[in-house]
């Protein structure tokens, strides 16, 4: 953390499955007072300890639906970096299974996030439409 604030870097703050040696833990803290990035690859300890093999290991990976338990939890670690920091951006990547949408959006209005000035195909995103 001291390397990346020294260096102006930003934390990418990760949520990723604890799944022994090597994982990330989230730790929500800014290394910048302007930006932070929350990057979000789903729990599926299964999939991550065996991804499998060839090009279909991200498919296996980010199979994941957010719960609203853990969907709180993020939403907590947010809020504590909003404080000390000026933009919090979230991003889903849990993509394979076409749960981010549906997780962001769930996000979204939970903490009463509005987005104004969106293109349409922009909005379609979020509208159910895989």
């Amino acid at each position: 953390m001291n390397f990346l604030g020294k260096n102006n870097l930003i934390h990418s703050v990760c949520d990723e499955p604890q799944a022994g040696e090597g994982s990330i833990p989230l730790v929500p803290v800014s290394t910048r007072e302007d930006k932070v990035l929350i990057r979000l690859h789903g729990r599926n300890v299964h999939g991550w300890l065996n991804p499998g093999h060839g090009q279909k290991w991200r498919e296996v990976r980010y199979l994941y639906d957010y719960n609203e338990k853990e969907l709180n939890e993020i939403s907590e670690a947010a809020k504590l970096l909003e404080k000390s920091t000026d933009r919090v951006y979230v991003v889903f990547n849990n993509n394979s299974g076409g749960h981010a949408a549906g997780d962001a959006k769930q996000f979204q209005q939970m903490n009463g996030l509005e987005f104004n000035g969106l293109s349409p195909k922009q909005l379609d995103l979020f509208d159910g439409g895989f």
